[in-house]
């Protein structure tokens, strides 16, 4: 355990069972994972904590907390025939305030390739997983980053002013990059590139904290430049997941607008008339026009909101999806991939990969099959149904 969270840990020790039987992940639907209206979910960062263990912080936002039974069990994968559950003996806290608690637990680093966060509600006879795979070829960073006030910063994306760092001694070293990614490629196009090939903005070491971020530059933190792993944030503006700015606004337009259109919009030297005159053009009305741009954005902000990571969350392959088609009905997890599938047919395979700047990054893969899907849901935006 990395000295700086001893004084704030819950401590599980292992029950020995004679047989418990593992959790098949991969025939069960997930999709509950991507639903921004649900009244509980878990967030939670992996940390390399040394001494052949893992420390997984964690917090459960929960609405209805006394109705719900919450345990932590390890497997090997998502299809395992057994696993151990954790079980609470002291309940410490690493942060807590009026409205949030966070915790730490300790995990050997091997043995076990799979945690799990499991909420049943036996009142109303609901039961949700929420999954943290713990194996990453490059590690995991042996520091976290926390916020203004001092709490464990879980999202990859921070709307504050200033960072620092639990778990570091001395300097950070710091390569900034801007986030000038463009929108994701349809998925009936070419597979794009696993990893980005970026140019670094900048490169320097901080003390302790950092307080001059930049919207939209992504920073990567490392112990030393040579290392495998670090942490990655993505500075957003205040308002974010939402986007505000015309010019922020009309990017996302690109998956529903023309190719002229399109060109319009990014060439227009009054982005606010371009855009209103897109939305006009399409819905005839004010009334209607309002509609659909609320319809849309509002997809784009619970993208931002669900799968931003080094980049905006709309921009990613899961958050064209999203985007376009909406929430999945069904999601099917595996070790390595995961399964969309709509009521209407369609089936999209994400592939998770680690890369330096995310232990999880999904791509999509592509195939020509879904042209006339694609087009189909995208027509039925612009008409507004």
């Amino acid at each position: 355990m990395i000295q700086t969270l001893k004084s704030g840990l819950v401590v599980f020790l292992f029950i020995c069972s004679t047989v418990v039987f593992g959790l098949d992940l991969t025939r069960l639907d997930l999709s509950f994972q991507y639903d921004v209206g649900i009244d509980t979910h878990v967030d939670y960062r992996i940390i390399d904590s040394g001494s052949d263990q893992l420390t997984i912080i964690y917090h459960v936002a929960n609405d209805t907390t006394g109705l719900w039974l919450f345990d932590i069990l390890l497997q090997n994968g998502y299809k395992s025939e057994s696993h151990d559950t954790l079980s609470l003996e002291m309940l410490d806290t690493l942060y807590q305030d009026d409205d949030r608690v966070f915790y730490a637990i300790d995990v050997p680093r091997s043995g076990y390739d799979l945690l799990i966060f499991s909420l049943n509600n036996i009142s109303e006879g609901i039961y949700r997983l929420y999954d943290a795979p713990l194996n990453a070829p490059g590690g995991y960073p042996s520091f976290y980053p926390i916020d203004e006030d001092g709490a464990p910063l879980l999202s990859k994306y921070y709307t504050g002013e200033e960072i620092s760092f639990i778990g570091l001694e001395g300097q950070v070293h710091v390569f900034q990059y801007k986030e000038e990614f463009g929108p994701a490629d349809p998925p009936m196009g070419e597979m794009s590139a696993l990893a980005p090939t970026l140019s670094i903005d900048s490169s320097y070491f901080v003390n302790g904290a950092k307080s001059d971020l930049m919207d939209f530059h992504f920073y990567l933190f490392q112990k030393d430049t040579l290392d495998n792993t670090g942490v990655t944030i993505l500075k957003c503006p205040y308002y974010f997941p939402e986007l505000r700015m015309y010019d922020q606004l009309i990017k996302p337009m690109r998956y529903i607008s023309t190719s002229v259109e399109n060109q319009s919009l990014n060439q227009a030297r009054e982005p606010r008339k371009a855009f209103e005159n897109f939305w006009l053009s399409n819905y005839g009305t004010k009334f209607r026009a309002r509609s659909a741009i609320r319809f849309f954005f509002q997809r784009v902000e619970e993208a931002n909101l669900l799968f931003t990571d080094y980049k905006q969350g709309w921009k990613t392959d899961r958050g064209i999806l999203y985007t376009i088609y909406g929430k999945p009905d069904i999601v099917i997890k595996r070790d390595r991939a995961e399964e969309w599938r709509y009521n209407s047919g369609e089936r999209f395979e994400f592939i998770r990969i680690p890369i330096l700047f995310t232990p999880s990054l999904y791509s999509l893969k592509r195939n020509s099959e879904y042209e006339k899907s694609w087009y189909n849901k995208v027509g039925d935006i612009r008409k507004g149904q």
